[in-house]
């Protein structure tokens, strides 16, 4: 008798806590579902990372993505990382040089600093300075060799490939130009912002180690944002692009997801 009413009980028991379970089960599958995660297959490899926040993903690894997406962009649609940069140009005049068509921006998966000078006179260097700090204190990172003696009237182009700056930087970072002439004379330009900011659509790749890679400049790198919380700004959507690493590689990254929240 007392064995029966033993396996009453016991079954009793199992029954009761069953959907109790079923429940749990199914709040961890909600749950699941809706982490917030940046995934996609880097040269054939799947990559997946949770979002740390602020729409970027990272991996024990070291690995990094993030997804640049501003509350002032549309809620839907598809955009093309390279024309969505914001590809404000610079601007700078004075006795001695003009400076023109300046951008500080991806080109070939790197961040650039490109420049024109319409004239000249006498500029030995063009000292590039970084500043990632708030007031802005700026270092010298390099300079860039100028054209030497005379006026020169035709247009002479310049471009410096920038060093790496960490993912979260990227928004905040600024540079400026300290132009350095022969005879001892020099000038500080103003400061500009990295074509990299939250009102524009961008994304970019960090490898394990530290390199940065922005998608290539051509229309084949697309986002899609498929879904938005106007209330919460979460987003979900899809991307694929192609970068190119640091020994002439062209990278594929396809079949791209993303959920985030700032």
């Amino acid at each position: 008798m007392r064995f029966t009413q033993f396996v009453m009980r016991y079954f009793l028991t199992i029954f009761l806590l069953f959907p109790v379970s079923l429940v749990l089960l199914s709040s961890c599958k909600k749950n699941d579902e809706a982490g917030f995660f940046i995934e996609a297959t880097i040269n054939g490899v799947k990559w997946k990372a949770n979002s740390t926040g602020d729409y970027l993903a990272a991996r024990s690894d070291n690995s990094q993505m993030k997804v640049f997406i501003g509350k002032s962009d549309p809620d839907l649609g598809s955009f093309n990382f390279f024309s969505n940069s914001s590809l404000t140009p610079f601007y700078w005049n004075e006795t001695d040089f003009t400076l023109q068509n300046g951008y500080i921006a991806p080109f070939d998966s790197k961040l650039l600093m490109k420049w024109e000078t319409t004239f000249q006179n006498n500029i030995d260097k063009f000292y590039i300075q970084q500043s990632i700090s708030n007031p802005e204190t700026y270092q010298i990172i390099d300079s860039v060799k100028g054209a030497g003696y005379g006026y020169f009237i035709a247009l002479k182009q310049y471009s410096f490939k920038l060093p790496d700056v960490k993912i979260y930087y990227l928004n905040q970072v600024k540079y400026r130009i300290w132009v350095f002439l022969a005879g001892g004379a020099s000038y500080y330009t103003s400061s500009w912002p990295a074509s990299i900011s939250p009102g524009k659509v961008q994304i970019v790749y960090t490898d394990p180690n530290g390199k940065v890679y922005f998608p290539l400049d051509n229309d084949q790198n697309q986002l899609t944002v498929t879904s938005y919380d106007p209330v919460t700004g979460e987003r979900s959507g899809t991307f694929s692009f192609n970068y190119k690493d640091d020994s002439g590689n062209i990278i594929a990254v396809k079949n791209g997801k993303f959920h985030l929240k700032p």
